[in-house]
C-alpha cells in the first residue's frame, strides 16, 4: 500500500473512533496528518517496531497504535522527555505531560500497544537494537533536532 498525506479517509468504524478520541487530546495534527499516520501504521510490518520520537500528549500515538490494531499490530514506542522542551515550558509552565499522555493512552484503550519512552531521543540511540517499520520525527522542530533524530535512528528502518 503506498501511504501518504492523500490517501483516502477511511470510512470504518475503527478509523472513526479514532477522530472521535482524538478531537478530544491536545496537539497539533491535522486531520490529513491523521490520515496519514493511522495509514502508515496500518502498514506495518509486525517485524519491526513504530518508533515515535515525540509524543506530548498522545495525539499521534493514539493514531500510530489505532492504526498498528488495524494492522500489523506492531507496537509503538512513544519517545519524550515530557519535560523540558519547548511545548512543556510554554503551555505547561515547565510541568510534565506524561500524567495527560498516560491518561489519553488509556482512555483510548491502546496501552497493550504502546511503550513509553520517558527520555531524550539521543538518548535512547545508545541503546536502541530493534528493526523499525515505520519511523515518526515530530520531536525537537529544529533541522538539526530532526536530522540528528533521522540519523541516529534510519540504520533501523
Amino acid at each position: 500500500m503506498i501511504v501518504n498525506s492523500e490517501s483516502p479517509v477511511l470510512q470504518t468504524p475503527l478509523f472513526n473512533e479514532v477522530m472521535r478520541i482524538v478531537s478530544s487530546v491536545e496537539g497539533w495534527l491535522s486531520d490529513r496528518e491523521i490520515v496519514f499516520l493511522y495509514n502508515a501504521a496500518r502498514a506495518c510490518s509486525p517485524g519491526g517496531v513504530i518508533l515515535e520520537i515525540g509524543s506530548w500528549k498522545g495525539k499521534s500515538t493514539i493514531c500510530l497504535a489505532k492504526g498498528s490494531y488495524a494492522g500489523g499490530k506492531a507496537l509503538v514506542y512513544a519517545v519524550d522527555p515530557h519535560v523540558g522542551t519547548l511545548e512543556q515550558n510554554h503551555w505547561l509552565g515547565g510541568g510534565s505531560s506524561l500524567d495527560d499522555f498516560k491518561r489519553n493512552i488509556e482512555a483510548a484503550r491502546i496501552a497493550n500497544l504502546v511503550i513509553p519512552v520517558v527520555k531524550r531521543s539521543q538518548d535512547l540511540a545508545s541503546e536502541w537494537n530493534k528493526p523499525i517499520s515505520f519511523l515518526w520525527i515530530d520531536g525537537d522542530h529544529s533541522y538539526e533536532s530532526a536530522k540528528r533524530d533521522f540519523d541516529l535512528f534510519s540504520p533501523w528502518v
